[in-house]
């Protein structure tokens, strides 16, 4: 519900950190269609209430991974996720392989440290 209010009404925000729990997270795709200024995301899981398991946060994360591929803006360059994000091996080597893709051809042309595990957390 969070997601859907600030897409609705804040579509110029340009960067977003937000804790939020999993159950949120579809709402994801309603930021990231309706935000054109995005640049930055931060989502950070709260897991208290959540009684998902490994496999089922696994496919909503993957999710959130195809949606930046698919329907992020051109200005949208920075995505950061804390620890308790769980990606599947195949999907996450898929998002790194276009991100490379991308560097290559130079559309990313920033410092990239961020996608090999570094961050300014």
């Amino acid at each position: 519900m969070e997601f859907v209010v600030i897409a609705k009404n804040c579509p110029n925000i340009e960067r977003l950190s937000i804790n939020t729990y999993f159950k949120n997270l579809g709402g994801v795709k309603e930021i990231i269609l309706n935000c054109n200024k995005l640049r930055k995301l931060e989502i950070f899981i709260n897991f208290e209430d959540d009684d998902g398991d490994d496999h089922e946060r696994e496919i909503i994360c993957d999710e959130i991974l195809n949606y930046l591929l698919n329907y992020s803006s051109r200005n949208f360059d920075e995505f950061a996720f804390d620890q308790d994000w769980r990606f599947s091996v195949n999907n996450l080597k898929n998002f790194l392989k276009v991100g490379e893709k991308y560097y290559d051809e130079g559309v990313i042309d920033k410092d990239t440290r961020s996608l090999y595990g570094v961050n300014d957390f």
